[in-house]
């Protein structure tokens, strides 16, 4: 499965979205902290998971046809040029489609890869849906307008099915879902808006909902493994690890200050932020908009400790901006 982070971006700021309703989205805020910024909240995000690709929608070109937002667009996919970006900036027709692409790479040595999202409640001519440039998606955007476009759907072999009164974490629409089944099984489907926690990703998994380019059954051929008389139930993950799945987030560890408690660079925490911190548990926290993870000791002082052959300690009670993100749970080292 491919999970794409999507950013809202309102007045050039990253916003928390509401169910579609634009008016009311705010600047985003981890704890006490601001990400409004793109460019900090997508370090953020690359700091903590390995995203190869990015969705980016730029709400006020979208919500106000005419305007247009794309040197700043630019800037930020030029700031990041290893990430393939996904960019809805509400284009209209061919000819808007034809200019952004040109204004993305001018005065570029290195032209830059990306894909641009042509979202059903932007674009005008139906009719020219068949004839969109290759690095061109196709959002079929339920707002109350859906039903007239299905039927000129048919040339794309890719489609983000956008349900926007869902968005903001409100749930995946499932009775939606079910009647558009059809679609699964002639495109590669993406589905967005309303995915509030790591339940809806594997309730999305579970569904197995097939892509035109996979078969829907492998049948093995060859000699037997002589290791099938030992297979058991495939290891389900989740169920090993996660016991709230609607409190408990990932993050990625970098570097060595927890190397005696088994946490190695670049291994991946499991966090749930529902638990009451005990003494000696490993915590991840927020410091000064810094996430670090360490060991609680809660003594006559509260403190945190790095775990390693130079120990470091940290007073909470003297951090100005501290905040507890959860209890670490469990840790995936990578080799």
């Amino acid at each position: 499965m491919l999970i794409i982070p999507a950013i809202d971006l309102v007045l050039n700021k990253v916003v928390k979205a509401n169910a579609g309703k634009r008016t009311q989205y705010k600047n985003l805020k981890i704890g006490q902290t601001d990400y409004s910024s793109p460019k900090k909240f997508i370090k953020l995000l690359l700091t903590n998971f390995k995203f190869k690709t990015i969705y980016i929608a730029d709400l006020d070109s979208i919500s106000k046809p005419g305007r247009t937002n794309w040197p700043f667009l630019k800037r930020i996919i030029y700031n990041f040029p290893d990430i393939f970006f996904w960019i809805d900036s509400g284009l209209e027709n061919l000819t808007q489609i034809r200019l952004f692409n040109e204004f993305i790479n001018k005065s570029q040595e290195k032209k830059k890869r990306f894909k641009i999202v042509v979202g059903t409640e932007s674009f005008k001519v139906k009719e020219d849906i068949k004839k969109l440039p290759e690095n061109c998606i196709v959002s079929l955007d339920f707002n109350g307008t859906e039903k007239g476009w299905f039927k000129y759907l048919d040339y794309n072999k890719e489609l983000i099915l956008m349900f926007i009164k869902n968005v903001g974490g409100h749930g995946i629409d499932w009775k939606k879902l079910k009647h558009l089944e059809k679609f699964f099984s002639t495109k590669k489907c993406f589905i967005a808006g309303g995915v509030k926690d790591l339940d809806d990703i594997r309730d999305i998994s579970n569904k197995d909902y097939k892509d035109p380019f996979s078969h829907k059954k492998l049948k093995h051929s060859g000699f037997p493994s002589p290791a099938n008389d030992y297979i058991e139930n495939p290891i389900n993950m989740n169920d090993l690890l996660i016991k709230r799945a609607s409190s408990t987030f990932l993050m990625r560890f970098r570097g060595s200050e927890m190397i005696f408690s088994g946490i190695r660079n670049n291994a991946i925490l499991i966090i749930d932020r529902s638990l009451k911190p005990s003494s000696g548990n490993i915590v991840v926290a927020s410091i000064n908009g810094e996430f670090l993870c360490r060991k609680i000791l809660l003594g006559s002082k509260k403190v945190l400790v790095t775990d390693c052959s130079n120990n470091k300690l940290l007073d909470i009670d003297k951090i100005i901006n501290f905040e507890l993100l959860g209890v670490v749970t469990s840790s995936i080292n990578t080799y």
